[in-house]
C-alpha cells in the first residue's frame, strides 16, 4: 500500500515495519529501499529521499470521483424504483379496466 498512497499522492513514503516490509518509495513509486524483519536484527534502511514530488491529481480532487460514482448509483437505483413502481401501477390499472 505504500507504494500507491505514493503514487497517488506523488510524494515519498517511508514506511518502517518492525516485522514484515519496511520500504522507502519516491513520488513515483519507485522502491528506493526496502528490507523485511529489520528491527529484530539490528539493521537499518539508508537511502536519500527526494523532497520535491510530481504533482498529481489526487491532491487536488481527492475523492471526487468516488463521490460522484456513489450519486450516479443512488440516482440509477432511484430510477429504476421508479419505473418499477409505474410498471406495477399500470399493471394494476390495466387488470381493474380489464378484468379477464
Amino acid at each position: 500500500m505504500a507504494v500507491f498512497r505514493a503514487l497517488e499522492n506523488g510524494s515519498a513514503v517511508v514506511r518502517q515495519a518492525d516485522k514484515g516490509l519496511s520500504i522507502i518509495v519516491d513520488g513515483y513509486s519507485c522502491s528506493l529501499a526496502s528490507g523485511e524483519g529489520l528491527a529484530g536484527s539490528g539493521h537499518y534502511l539508508l537511502a536519500e529521499v527526494p523532497t520535491s514530488s510530481p504533482s498529481t491529481l489526487y491532491p487536488v480532487f481527492r475523492d471526487v470521483a468516488g463521490i460522484i460514482a456513489l450519486v450516479g448509483l443512488v440516482v440509477i437505483v432511484i430510477v429504476a424504483l421508479i419505473a418499477r413502481r409505474r410498471r406495477n401501477n399500470e399493471e394494476q390499472f390495466s387488470q381493474e379496466k380489464n378484468p379477464k
